[in-house]
């Protein structure tokens, strides 16, 4: 569970069956307040229903691997524990224990995630910009933002697979990239949803904006459509959806090429793990590129950790 809305958090904790049910503890400091609130509230739930031994078998822990409330929870309680490397910061994780638990515990194929990361990162070991696809789409964002005055990056994906994929990319942009008054601002878009709302700004509005269209060349499923289709709608006669969203991918990119606002594709062959693998190191290391171009360290975050002490602070001085 993401957030902490308590409309949300108190009604998914109505509906799950305890039984079934073990809880992934993730926070690399251990002090995360959100993560700990939810832990803490989940901990006393279990602990009524299976005892002060058993809430245990229905807990794992993720976190530092020698400092941190939660590291030290996990040793005192004798919770099964997994770590997070010391030199990896939450955004940049998803490839690690954090990311690869949860991976594999929903059948997704990890090793095949871990393949295709070690494949972008033979890719982008090359000094040639036009073959190091990480170096050229860093360079292309930043170009974009600093020498033509296009600091909005808007990524528009036309998978749903790749929804998340494109949340993902707002943080990993934003925390990484946001600061000393620097960096792009990251916006996430679906297609075709969103050409029925944002297009239309992104065609005619500001000339801001620099646009990353995410898509899948070969779908899983096959969804048809029937033959029998009224006159004004004979394009659409025995085609299939796959068909349909790749033209309407295709028509988005052509029409904002039309009205000159840059645009950069990105499609993968097909969703798998491979492919996700390769995506994921790709945007790692364009992330960390685009920080040594703006010369700053994209790999801290002070203004929120500003904002977490505040939180502290706050609820600290009320509780008093």
């Amino acid at each position: 569970c993401d957030n902490i809305d308590p409309d949300y958090f108190g009604a998914m904790l109505k509906i799950i069956d305890w039984r079934e049910t073990c809880v992934n503890v993730i926070s690399k400091s251990g002090k995360t307040t959100e993560t700990m609130a939810q832990f803490y509230i989940i901990r006393d739930i279990l602990n009524k229903k299976f005892g002060v031994r058993g809430w245990k078998d229905h807990v794992i822990i993720t976190t530092d691997a020698t400092s941190g409330p939660l590291r030290a929870i996990a040793q005192q309680e004798g919770i099964q524990s997994f770590s997070v490397p010391q030199d990896v910061g939450g955004r940049f994780s998803v490839l690690s224990s954090v990311g690869l638990l949860p991976a594999a515990c929903v059948g997704i194929d990890i090793n095949g995630l871990l393949v295709g990361a070690a494949d972008m990162v033979e890719r982008c070991k090359t000094s040639s910009i036009e073959e190091n696809p990480a170096v050229m789409n860093g360079s292309i964002h930043y170009l974009m933002d600093v020498a033509k005055k296009k600091p909005i990056s808007i990524m528009m994906s036309y998978s749903d697979s790749l929804s998340f994929f494109s949340d993902w990319y707002a943080q990993l942009w934003a925390e990484s990239l946001g600061k000393n008054g620097l960096g792009p601002t990251p916006i996430k878009a679906t297609g075709v949803t969103d050409q029925h709302s944002q297009l239309q700004l992104y065609m005619e509005g500001p000339n801001n904006k620099i646009l990353t269209i995410l898509g899948v060349e070969k779908f899983k499923t096959q969804v048809p459509i029937p033959t029998n289709v009224s006159k004004e709608f004979s394009y659409l006669a025995g085609r299939d959806l796959g068909e349909v969203i790749h033209a309407e991918q295709t028509s988005t990119v052509k029409a904002l090429q039309q009205v000159g606002r840059p645009v950069i594709g990105v499609t993968l062959p097909e969703m798998s793990a491979r492919s996700m693998g390769e995506l994921l190191m790709m945007y790692q290391i364009q992330t960390a590129v685009t920080g040594k171009l703006y010369g700053i360290n994209p790999f801290d975050q002070p203004g929120v950790e500003l904002g977490k002490k505040l939180t502290r602070e706050l609820l600290s001085k009320s509780s008093a």
